[in-house]
């Protein structure tokens, strides 16, 4: 009869305590999983948003900026209450990051209470960096408890992101032929592994020995795949060597060929790293 009556009493006391950690369990991971899924949907309209900055900047919409959206006084909040011009952009572009959030998260099953932006500062500049995005998202968890208990818990969640509206500075863009275009003026080339010198493409130094290359459609153009090695295998991205003036094919890094090999480096990166010219082909 002890026995069974302490078997009793250690029940009693640890039943509820083990039932509690179990609740405690199953809530966190509700919390949890809501969070994430909350904040992925976030930031993945808010990024929508960041590119929709872009038609801004091409003044294909029909009102225009004359406020500075890093003033706390400026925010989503008061927005509706400010008769300044420029504020109403802010409302929109707001109001559909808010709306797509809400709508993802009903078609995702998740529900929350009262989820809404908190605050939305459009395209402001801190100083140092301009077209800022700064928004917030609260919204509400209710906790189902025993005994028919509920329980809602707060949660607010913030981005700062860059709008996608180019560089500040003003300058000549690069067309794309300039882009595909190589510019060796200022390329040199070294021994990776070893060496003291960086040379000219055409220094006799250099000439028998491969150049390291990243394998792409215009080197498959020019090269064809080494047999030794299978490199017909490689996908596009891996690095190749390619023997410009005794070779038409390229290699991986462990063919039996590719003992010493060069690579191409900016002339002032290459003085940084402690080279210096060659005494033939007077870099």
């Amino acid at each position: 009869m002890n026995k069974r009556g302490s078997l009793f009493v250690e029940t009693a006391i640890i039943l509820p305590l083990f039932l509690l950690a179990v609740l405690s369990i199953s809530v966190l991971i509700r919390i949890t999983a809501v969070e994430e899924n909350t904040m992925r949907c976030f930031a993945e309209e808010a990024q929508k948003t960041s590119k929709e900055a872009y038609l801004t900047q091409l003044d294909l919409l029909p009102w225009q900026f004359d406020i500075d959206f890093s003033d706390p006084s400026d925010s989503y909040d008061s927005v509706q209450q400010k008769g300044k011009t420029g504020v109403y952009e802010a409302l929109v572009h707001g109001a559909l990051l808010e709306f797509r959030i809400q709508s993802r998260l009903k078609e995702e099953t998740v529900s929350l209470k009262d989820a809404s932006l908190n605050r939305f500062e459009y395209l402001y500049s801190d100083g140092e960096t301009s077209g800022l995005i700064h928004c917030g998202f609260k919204y509400g968890v209710e906790l189902l408890l025993p005994l028919d208990f509920h329980r809602q818990l707060q949660f607010e969640q913030r981005l700062l992101f860059r709008g996608f509206i180019g560089a500040d500075k003003d300058g000549e863009g690069m067309g794309f032929e300039a882009m595909e275009t190589q510019d060796d003026a200022n390329t040199v080339y070294v021994f990776p592994r070893a060496g003291e010198r960086f040379h000219k493409s055409d220094c006799r130094i250099i000439e028998v020995y491969p150049k390291e290359m990243v394998l792409s459609p215009s080197v498959r153009k020019k090269y064809t795949p080494c047999k030794i090695c299978d490199a017909d295998n490689l996908p596009y991205g891996c690095r190749v060597y390619c023997f410009d003036t005794s070779g038409k094919a390229f290699h991986r890094g462990s063919c039996p060929t590719v003992d010493r090999f060069v690579i191409g480096i900016d002339g002032e990166e290459a003085l940084e790293q402690g080279y210096t010219p060659c005494y033939y082909c007077r870099v």
